[in-house]
């Protein structure tokens, strides 16, 4: 069974570790964060050792890493470490939970964390360092580039092309055949009609509190 070092020590981390564990891909090894965020020798029992001593506890000839990052920054951290672990010599792997539905010609990138209950269906392309969340749609022929993140129920509607480092929050969605520009922030429940221009953000109306009490409400 692969070796396998997970960059992080997050809510995050240990739920990817959970998943792999459960499903017996991996074997995970240790965990690895920058120094000023190692605020102990283990995570999730096993050992978490600092960046600086990566190579010499668990060198990239034995172990593979997969960066497990959340979207801080516009997925610019996560993006950092994948590029910093790859410099260091260490083959970069994907998780997949086995639960999705994807199509046998699906490519998919290196890095790439896609938990479950996803669809996607065929001719669909994800780059490197995508980071899925769970029941997301991706139509058929749509294009996600590196770097992106969505959260859940994202519906990505056919031969949409996604640039990079764009961040989807729940309930999102785009509609057929639209570009969505690098760098974009579509918030929960919005839905694109229309190209969005690089570094555009979109966010739906909230919900609005009615003043009257439940308890005079009737339900059909």
């Amino acid at each position: 069974m692969t070796k396998l070092i997970l960059f992080g020590a997050a809510p995050l981390t240990r739920l990817l570790h959970y998943y792999i564990a459960e499903s017996g891909i991996y074997d995970v090894c240790g965990f690895v964060v920058d120094e000023r965020f190692k605020k102990a020798d283990e995570f999730c029992a096993k050992p978490l050792v600092s960046v600086e001593k990566l190579l010499d506890v668990f060198p990239p000839k034995q172990y593979k890493m997969l960066v497990a990052v959340g979207y801080n920054k516009l997925n610019e951290i996560r993006k950092e470490k994948y590029l910093q672990m790859k410099a260091m010599g260490y083959e970069l792997v994907n998780f997949v939970h086995p639960s999705n539905i994807i199509a046998s010609n699906v490519k998919i990138g290196e890095n790439t964390i896609i938990l479950e209950d996803n669809l996607i269906q065929p001719f669909v392309s994800i780059g490197n360092n995508v980071l899925m969340f769970s029941k997301n749609l991706l139509a058929h022929d749509a294009v996600i580039e590196d770097h992106c993140c969505l959260s859940s129920r994202v519906d990505i509607a056919g031969k949409v092309r996604i640039a990079e480092s764009c961040f989807f929050g729940v309930g999102a969605g785009v509609d057929f055949d639209l570009t969505v520009g690098e760098k974009c922030i579509v918030g929960a429940r919005s839905w694109l009609s229309s190209d969005a221009e690089p570094a555009s953000v979109y966010q739906a109306p909230k919900s609005i509190k009615r003043k009257l009490p439940s308890s005079r409400v009737k339900l059909k």
